[in-house]
């Protein structure tokens, strides 16, 4: 039963969300369709280790990162290949950002079978504190809103990723990590760990 998502880092780290990793789990990577009864992953793996950040508060939601570490290395393949990370000076605001996930599809509805993404903005954290009523955002996280469209539950801890097109080394780069909002498409922005944040304790986790 899928419930959080991840992104691979490195042949052997899965990033994702603290508050993810309450419960014992597997990885399925190279993934499009799943169901109850079966999916389509090219590869499935064990979690030998589990590195919550160290100043994750699980009542704020804050610092909600983690860093899974695989039973044995993933094999790189056209569908399994590791995202990049945006640099720690990158900002993000304005800027157009996609998001995807097996969550539900409405709140409190069901998981979806096949990966879904959504384009959304980068709202700046200032018009977010407003918009969650919560002047007490972290600047390390990152909010993201469209209107009709949203992350929503057990999306969380999957990435939300910018585009470079003429990148061809890394053509996608991840700015956030799903970690929690409202009522899901409700007219507020959905809230994310800021990646840039939390590059050197990504880095120094996940020996970069």
């Amino acid at each position: 039963y899928h419930v959080c998502g991840g992104s691979l880092i490195t042949p052997t780290k899965i990033l994702t969300a603290a508050h993810c990793v309450t419960h014992r789990f597997e990885v399925r990577l190279g993934m499009h369709n799943q169901n109850s009864n079966k999916n389509d992953a090219e590869q499935t793996h064990s979690v030998s280790k589990i590195k919550i950040h160290e100043d994750y508060n699980w009542k704020s939601i804050e610092n909600d990162l983690a860093i899974l570490t695989l039973d044995v290395p993933v094999t790189y393949t056209d569908k399994v290949s590791p995202i990049c990370l945006v640099p720690s000076c990158f900002d993000g605001a304005d800027q157009t950002v996609t998001a995807m996930g097996w969550g539900h599809t409405t709140d409190g509805g069901q998981n979806s079978h096949v990966l879904r993404h959504t384009d959304l903005t980068v709202v700046n954290n200032e018009q977010c504190k407003i918009a969650v009523q919560n002047k007490y955002l972290a600047d390390s996280a990152l909010c993201a809103y469209a209107e009709g469209r949203d992350t929503c539950q057990n999306d969380s801890g999957g990435p939300l990723v910018l585009e470079y097109p003429e990148d061809t080394k890394c053509r996608f780069k991840q700015i956030g990590v799903v970690s929690y909002g409202d009522v899901c498409a409700s007219g507020t922005p959905g809230v994310y760990a800021k990646v840039a944040s939390f590059v050197p304790w990504v880095e120094e986790m996940a020996q970069l």
